[in-house]
């Protein structure tokens, strides 16, 4: 039966998303084509600097928060704390 092969693909893909697949950036907010580009390299550069950060320092426990403060103070620029929980969650 195709329907029943459709859900079991289906709840597979739902419950192993995380597993399989990260997003940088969600276009949650109707981006064009061209600002969705822009805006998942932007994503991708944080989540290259949060990976060195970790990578860089072995066992330590680093909070969002604590991120965000050090990204800020590195770049004098403000840092979106949902921006720093998704890369730290698409960490692998």
């Amino acid at each position: 039966n195709p329907y029943i092969n459709a859900l079991n693909i289906k709840k597979f893909l739902m419950d192993n998303f995380n597993k399989i697949h990260t997003q940088e950036f969600y276009n949650t907010i109707n981006l064009t084509e061209i600002q969705w580009k822009d805006e998942n390299e932007k994503a991708m550069a944080l989540q290259n600097v949060i990976k060195n950060v970790f990578t860089g320092n072995p066992g330590k426990q680093i909070s969002p928060w604590q991120m965000k403060a050090f990204l800020e103070g590195l770049t004098s620029r403000k840092t979106n704390i949902n921006s720093v929980r998704r890369s730290i969650s698409n960490l692998r």
